[in-house]
Formats: C-alpha cells, structure tokens, sequence
C-alpha cells in the first residue's frame, strides 16, 4: 500500500516522543526553535536565566506538550557543569540538544577589556562546548542516538569593526560543529549548526530598523529575518530527515555571506567607534 502524505512527512519530521534541551530559550530566536520543535511534537526543557520571565513557558504548553525549566547563569562554570545531572535527576532524557544563548559587546579592540572577552567567550563558546559535551556524554552511555544543534552566525564566516569576542566565539562554534561531528556522528550523534543573518527579535528591531536601508543593502533577498524563518532550518536538523547530514554550517541570511558588500562597509562603519550594551543576539 502506498505510503499517504501525512505518514511521509511524520517519518521525515515528527519529533513526537522526543525531548529538547534549548539554551535561551525564553524569546526571540530561541522561542521560534521552541515552538518549532514543540509544534513537531517534542518537549521542551528551557534553560532561563534566574531574572528572565517564565511567560514563554506557558505558550509551548499550550501547544499540549510538556515543558519544563531549568534557571542557569550561563556565566557561572559551576552552574553550567551542574545542569545536565540535574536534568538526569528529574528523570528527563534529552534527545536534541539546542545551544542558543549568546550575548554581544560591540567596542573597539584597543578598549576591549579581558573580563569582557572572557564572558562573551564563556557564554558564546564555552557553555556550548561543557553542555555538548554532557550530551554527548548521556547519549553514548545510553547507546542512543541524538542531535546537536549550534547557533552560529554570519559573524562566524565574516567579520566587522568593535566586534572582536562576538566574532572569534562564532568562528569558535563552526570550528566546534566540525570537530564535535568528526568525533560523535559515528556514535549515533548528528552536529551541526546554524547561522542566522540579520533577525528581527525585541533585542534587534530599534537598531535593524534605526540602521536598515545599510544593512539591507547588504542581503539578497531585501529583507531582514523574522524569526520564523529559521524554524525550518532547525526542524530539520532536529528531526530524521537530517539522519545523514552532519558538520554543517546553514546559513539563513538571505543570501548575506554570499553578497558582495565591500563597497559600502566604509560608510556604514565610518565615524565615531561606539560602545555598545551587552545584548543577547541569540534569544
């Protein structure tokens, strides 16, 4: 009997039975993987940090899958160490591993301090580094199979002015996809990674929107991102129709990477260095 449409697309994409652990999680770019990974029939395990708002929480429960949250200081190395034991404690079993948070300091190198640069590289790479680790750790031991997820950016392939951290950790987590696959996808752990362009989340909007027509000049398709234009690119990577796909590094940015945008970095970059508040670009 041939195979119906809805039985094909739930072999390729249904994520019903599964658990996904999520690193910011609670908005932007980490709550459209939520719903997505939700609306494909997973649970979801946020991991907030302690003064961020549960309100996301309750809108994936009522997509009528379990949700569950874990408050982690991504900064604190003992708290990022003690996350997964605890989710093994609570009797919860992760099958896809997102790593999302990040935060980013724009200022120029000369003025950069080091404290600056280690948060950004513990939170940017580092955490992601510990928490992959853990992950692949629980699905070997189980002799099961799973699926990593890393949040990159066109900042991995490229690089700006006053943006030196943020730059090298995304670099750092193309490098850490490509080593982590090499290493887990023979032991039934599939890595790879995605590389969001210029988003429109609550952290973006006034400076995409204040910055727009110069930044758009710079993609392709002549639009900036909505979040739920990455939810495809992270459905399928968390799901069986990427079974053979490992060490790769999607960019979703319309065409950004690939663009020839030289002549008008001057410009947009002339003028005053600025110094900017550390803000979470991943969430």
């Amino acid at each position: 009997m041939p195979t119906s449409k809805v039985d094909y697309f739930q072999r390729l994409f249904s994520l019903s039975g599964k658990t996904a652990l999520i690193t910011g999680a609670g908005r932007g770019v980490g709550f459209a993987y939520a719903r997505a990974l939700a609306n494909a029939g997973a649970d979801i395990v946020f991991v907030l940090h302690p003064s961020e708002s549960e309100e996301a929480v309750a809108e994936i429960r009522a997509i009528g899958v379990k949700a569950y949250i874990f408050r982690v200081d991504l900064l604190d190395r003992d708290q990022v160490r003690q996350l997964f034991p605890q989710v093994s404690q609570a009797g919860i079993v992760i099958d896809i591993f997102v790593n999302n948070a990040g935060i980013a300091h724009r200022e120029p190198i000369l003025d950069y301090s080091e404290d600056k640069w280690y948060d950004i590289m513990q939170v940017n790479l580092s955490a992601g580094f510990v928490l992959g680790q853990a992950f692949a750790r629980d699905v070997v031991r189980r002799g099961a199979k799973g699926k990593i997820i890393n949040t990159s950016s066109v900042g991995g392939f490229l690089a700006s002015k006053n943006t030196v951290a943020y730059t090298a950790a995304k670099h750092g987590i193309n490098a850490l996809t490509k080593s982590f696959s090499t290493e887990f996808s023979g032991q039934g752990i599939n890595v790879n990674a995605i590389a969001p362009g210029y988003t429109m989340t609550e952290l973006t909007r006034n400076n995409l929107e204040k910055n727009g027509g110069a930044f758009l000049k710079r993609i392709p398709i002549g639009r900036f991102a909505e979040t739920s234009d990455l939810e495809g690119a992270l459905l399928f990577f968390a799901a069986p129709a990427s079974d053979y796909v490992t060490g790769q590094v999607l960019a979703v940015d319309g065409g950004r990477i690939v663009s020839d945008f030289e002549s008008d970095l001057v410009a947009v970059d002339a003028g005053k260095p600025r110094v900017e508040a550390d803000r979470d670009i991943s969430q």
